[in-house]
């Protein structure tokens, strides 16, 4: 294995970012929005709408911001983007190659990517990062009609894609 990507910016995951650098493999952090760990908030749904939910929310993932679901006010932003800063750099200095920023307003990708001495990568987050990843939903569809177009290769068309 050259590399994983670890997702979140929890003390422990700092930690075990340290420590899979220490080992000798690559580490790429991800913050913001973290796709890969969101089942354990149980999916892409409105998160902490009670007081129980939101300390899961806030201890699971600290430096979640839900820019694209909510609309949050201007002091919400500021902290986010002091905490997506902050974890960006401790991540940095775990040792990490890189850092994916998924779903953070376009400024805080901004100040992120102007701290770090790493490369960013932005999942909508803006045109600020070090680079892009364009994630398309057309890109599913092209990828349903070829599979579609595979099953019905040298059947009569209905004219129909």
């Amino acid at each position: 294995m050259d590399a994983i990507k670890l997702e979140g910016g929890a003390p422990s995951r700092i930690s075990a970012a340290k420590a899979i650098v220490e080992a000798g493999i690559g580490v790429m952090g991800h913050v913001g929005l973290t796709p890969q760990a969101i089942s354990v908030l149980g999916g892409f749904r409105p998160q902490g709408k009670t007081v129980a939910s939101a300390v899961k929310v806030l201890s699971f993932v600290t430096v979640n911001c839900f820019c694209r679901f909510y609309l949050v006010c201007p002091s919400m932003i500021r902290s986010c983007s002091v905490q997506v800063v902050e974890t960006a750099l401790a991540l940095q200095e775990a040792g990490c190659f890189s850092i994916v920023l998924e779903c953070v307003p376009a400024p805080v990708a901004a100040a992120a990517t102007a701290a770090l001495q790493i490369p960013t990568i932005g999942i909508g987050a803006g045109p600020f990062c070090s680079g892009q990843m364009g994630l398309n939903e057309a890109a599913s569809a092209a990828a349903a009609a070829a599979a579609k177009n595979e099953e019905t290769a040298g059947k009569p068309s209905d004219g129909n894609c």
